[in-house]
């Protein structure tokens, strides 16, 4: 859940993409009506305005990939679980969504971007380490 709360992940590109996506579980849940079940977004929900899953461009353009390609899409609060503004915009925008197939695979799970981001930064610690040893022997 560490995700769903770092700050660091929103991005002006993010909050675009999350605005657009909030209006279609809007729009979703009208076109339901009495079919839809009572709104269950958790707190954290991608598809609810403000959150940080909803100004994260990564996760949008995951949640973006899953709706047009029918790919399960599980909530970043309750593991396990799929997420109901995923659910709800499935099942409430399936007809009028267009069947792509989104050139760009999903983002890694957190746990192996974490491994991935960590090993990318012990490798550019160690070019400015090198760099600046370089630098030191020029000026000597």
């Amino acid at each position: 859940m560490k995700e769903a709360h770092d700050h660091h992940r929103i991005s002006p590109e993010g909050r675009a993409l999350g605005e657009q996506m909030a209006k279609l579980f809007d729009i979703a849940e009208r076109r339901l009506g009495d079919m839809a079940d009572p709104d269950e977004r958790c707190a954290t929900c991608a598809f609810r305005a403000g959150t940080v899953p909803n100004g994260c461009a990564q996760t949008q353009l995951d949640i973006s990939k899953c709706l047009v390609e029918g790919i399960a899409f599980y909530c970043h609060q309750h593991q396990g679980h799929l997420c109901h503004g995923w659910t709800t915009s499935h099942i409430g925008l399936h007809d009028i969504l267009p069947p792509l197939d989104c050139d760009y695979p999903l983002s890694p799970p957190d746990s192996q971007r974490y491994i991935v981001d960590a090993a990318e930064a012990k490798r550019e610690r160690r070019a400015e380490k090198r760099q600046a040893i370089a630098f030191k022997r020029l000026m000597s």
